[in-house]
């Protein structure tokens, strides 16, 4: 009898234990559950900021006059991208600041006039400039299409900054050599003749990454005087 009302004991505990277990359980899925819509709460207000931001940014964009003469304007998932195309900006395998054509020059200057003012210079963190090259080989054996965007794309983030003001802390460039053309990412690129689709893929992309844009790492300390002494 003592051994019968021992084990009715000890099985009397465990029902005892499996209400707050289960208790617990709930109590763990409700937080997990409580976590995870606070997630898609901050997440969706953040792509709601950033696709506000980026409204306002090609609103500003498109505010001077005769801009779509100057460059074009698409709002991307991430960003806003602006392409200012060739024959506004370098002659063909020229890179240097002194060969920037009076229109490339028209052009940046007023999307640098833009981006440093009151508030649109709050609305993003990041300016990147890519380079961009035809299908074509570089007449020069000792450098290439690499070469060629990527020089081009430093020379137009320098324009940016020491004669358009920007924030050199806020720009960064790329050269993207000839692997991005026009006509693998628009079909109505693809029925131009050859010649008018190399020059229109010979172009500057200016990138312009909005301040609350998701899934964008903050990269180390920069320091605004550069390779000025310290």
């Amino acid at each position: 009898m003592v051994d019968d009302y021992g084990a009715d004991d000890q099985a009397d505990g465990v029902f005892h234990v499996w209400p707050a277990f289960v208790d617990l359980l709930a109590a763990t899925s409700l937080l997990f559950i409580s976590l995870v819509a606070a997630f898609i709460f901050v997440s969706n207000t953040e792509i709601g900021e950033a696709i506000t931001q980026r409204r306002q940014l090609i609103r500003a964009l498109k505010s001077v006059g005769g801009a779509d003469s100057l460059y074009a304007i698409r709002d991307d998932a991430q960003f806003v991208r602006i392409t200012v195309q060739a024959d506004a900006t370098f002659p063909f395998t020229e890179w240097r600041l002194a060969s920037l054509r009076p229109a490339g020059k028209q052009a940046l200057d007023s999307i640098a006039g833009i981006l440093k003012g009151e508030p649109i210079e709050s609305l993003y963190r990041q300016v990147r400039i890519l380079g961009h090259t035809d299908q074509v080989p570089f007449v020069d054996n000792t450098s290439s299409n690499w070469e060629l965007s990527a020089a081009r794309a430093a020379v137009v983030a320098r324009y940016l900054v020491d004669s358009g003001g920007l924030n050199p802390c806020k720009v960064s460039a790329a050269g993207m050599g000839p692997y991005y053309p026009l006509s693998a990412q628009d079909s109505s690129e693809r029925g131009l003749p050859y010649r008018q689709r190399m020059e229109r893929n010979r172009r500057i992309e200016i990138e312009v990454v909005p301040a609350r844009a998701a899934g964008v790492v903050e990269g180390p300390k920069c320091s605004q005087r550069g390779d000025r002494r310290f």
